[in-house]
């Protein structure tokens, strides 16, 4: 392997021989007296236990290679995701210091599980691609270590079906997760590492390479931030916060991330026991991502596009451990889709959207908005975020919360800085419903502290809480930016209020309001035909001149949106979206019922869906 091609390999291996060192420090007495799993987030977890042996074994040196045995002798083995992977990492790694009885340990635990990561269960079907992407290195390693050639074949045929779905995507179908993209690309670094077949690493590096595309060409350096859409979100990943992908930045960059080695949020200081474990876990693999690449997309020239192509199989709201072939009265089916996912980046923000959601979409963001408050950024709170659920009932958002599950489904198509996201509820939402609303959620800034300005209409609002009973523009100076967000069509299924801005946590919460009132019944063909959705458009100071200009320049802007049938569709319900403002016209029509989508265009043009396409960067 040409290690001068891959960025800075000598400087990773340093980053990761200091925080294994910090970690082991920092946590070898916890590990000693029990007090270390109680602060990690799934108490007792073997994952966690084998990445904190793992770490301490890296580190070397007496006490933590005991401790690290101790850890891999008491642990309780069974069925996980992740443990065969890191179990694998430890024994291929061949550490001196790994004692015999542990190694023997972890050999009968993977040739145990072994059997799990065959099946076409971990095969690339549309969904998780982090589970195939783990399954690969697993079948690959075992294979290899064990002498299995059955199991090193399927990994390498697994290999080939993520190269099969990149020949005709831009991106994975787990495409731009801050927590799970970066597996993709830390499984395929190992299988790179230690795999002893040239045509398998060959590859590995090959597909590595189109991942580092995907998580960098997201990167937006002015905010130091991973930008949307996202296939899969966490709160903190929603929120602009510290998530996986930030470590294998750490990792993989060093000091060319603005923000290491400084008094930050960012900073290991600051990071509590879990992330710090975590970190030091992602910093374990040896990245290949080629300097080039690293160049080009640290040194964005704005505005910036990353467009890309994904596909996805049919999925349900109904739980992954049904019986194979269940059909579940009123379990509604997901169809198998292709989309778009679209991200344009400016210095002061960065806009994404996705045309699909990923699976049945509940930590999808198909539209995210990450804009920084000020400049340079140098803290947690100088970043801003707006993202969309649709929620019932008193849910409420904070960032304590793992997940705030989408209760809705939903469209979004972009040009540049507006977007139009349509949304309607799932139709499991039917019995007992007191509030059906589609919220946006901002970000607070330090203590809490609200945009500088928002109006709702032509009408201000005096801290953290308004309301209207009809549907206005909702106008918001956040900093240099400025955001406008036009309603569409909100069903009226009975309420006060069409409107609401209140605090929740952390948040600022723009509600839509479908329904509010006494406990009701909803059949699933009524939930089905609800519209809600927005179009938002995104401005700033340096662009549009003073709010007043924008908000003046904004409310010109105008949507239609409707529902149709006809004795030509059988009757068959249809949605028609469209959203003007001068110089752009957005549309969209597309079934509510099966989420067929009739067209999707730009100023009355189909809308472009290329494989791959950054903004000035030529790909090979």
């Amino acid at each position: 392997m040409e290690e001068a091609l891959y960025y800075d390999l000598r400087g990773q291996r340093e980053r990761r021989a200091v925080i294994c060192a910090r970690v082991a420090a920092d946590t070898l007495h916890m590990a000693h007296d029990g007090t270390l799993w109680k602060q990690l987030s799934m108490v007792d977890d073997l994952r966690e236990r084998l990445w904190t042996a793992l770490i301490y074994l890296e580190h070397g040196g007496s006490e933590a290679s005991a401790t690290a045995n101790r850890i891999i002798m008491e642990s309780r083995y069974k069925f996980c995701h992740f443990a065969p992977m890191i179990a694998l990492q430890i024994l291929v790694r061949d550490m001196s210091l790994l004692a015999p009885d542990a190694k023997e340990r972890l050999g009968e635990y993977v040739t145990n599980e072994l059997p799990h990561f065959l099946g076409n269960d971990m095969d690339y079907v549309g969904v998780n691609d982090n589970f195939p992407s783990m399954a690969s290195f697993i079948c690959l390693i075992a294979g290899q270590m064990f002498h299995d050639e059955a199991a090193f074949r399927v990994g390498a045929e697994r290999l080939l079906q993520f190269k099969e779905l990149l020949r005709r995507r831009g991106v994975s179908t787990e495409f731009n997760s801050p927590t799970y993209t970066p597996i993709h690309a830390y499984a395929l670094a190992e299988i790179a590492s230690w795999v002893r077949n040239e045509a398998v690493v060959a590859l590995a590096l090959e597909l590595e390479e189109r991942t580092w595309l995907d998580l960098l060409g997201h990167y937006h350096p002015q905010t130091l931030q991973h930008a949307g859409p996202y296939s899969r979100a966490y709160m903190r990943d929603s929120a602009g916060r510290i998530h996986s992908n930030r470590y294998m930045l750490l990792s993989l960059l060093g000091e060319r991330l603005p923000e290491y080695g400084t008094d930050t949020e960012w900073n290991y200081e600051s990071l509590t026991t879990g992330q710090r474990i975590s970190a030091a876990m992602r910093m374990i693999a040896d990245f290949h991502c080629p300097t080039r690449l690293v160049d080009m997309l640290l040194h964005k020239t704005y505005p910036f596009t990353f467009k890309a192509a994904f596909d996805c199989s049919p999925s349900s709201d109904y739980g992954a451990d049904a019986e194979p072939g269940l059909c579940v009265k009123g379990v509604y089916e997901y169809p198998a889709a292709e989309g778009l996912i679209h991200t344009y980046m400016t210095d002061n923000y960065a806009l994404g959207t996705s045309t699909r959601e990923f699976h049945n979409g509940m930590q999808t963001d198909a539209f995210h908005l990450l804009y920084r408050r000020s400049a340079p950024v140098r803290k947690l709170n100088d970043v801003g975020t707006v993202f969309a659920r649709y929620v019932s009932d008193d849910k409420e958002a904070g960032l304590s919360m793992n997940i705030l599950n989408d209760e809705g489904r939903k469209l979004a198509l972009q040009h540049e800085n507006t977007a139009v996201v349509v949304y309607k509820p799932k139709t499991f939402l039917q019995s007992g419903i007191r509030r059906l609303a589609l919220q946006l959620y901002l970000t607070l800034g330090d203590d809490g502290a609200v945009p500088d300005e928002i109006y709702l209409g032509e009408q201000p609002v005096a801290g953290e809480k308004g309301e209207s009973a009809s549907l206005c523009s909702i106008y918001v100076k956040d900093g240099p930016v400025y955001i406008a967000v036009h309603p569409l069509q909100i069903s009226n299924l009975g309420r006060n209020m069409g409107i609401s801005i209140t605090r929740q946590g952390g948040f600022l919460a723009v509600a839509l309001i479908n329904y509010e009132g006494p406990a009701r019944n909803f059949s699933a063909e009524e939930l089905l035909g609800v519209c809600n959705g927005f179009a938002v458009e995104v401005g700033s100071g340096e662009k549009d001149g003073d709010f007043a200009s924008f908000r003046e320049r904004c409310a010109l802007s105008s949507v239609c949106d409707s529902l149709s049938s006809s004795v030509h569709t059988r009757y068959r319900i249809t949605r028609t979206v469209k959203f003007s403002r001068e110089g752009l016209e957005l549309a969209l029509e597309y079934s509510p019922f099966s989420e067929g989508v009739r067209y999707m265009s730009v100023n009355g043009k189909a809308m472009d869906f290329p494989a791959l396409e950054l903004s000035g960067i030529m790909l090979q």
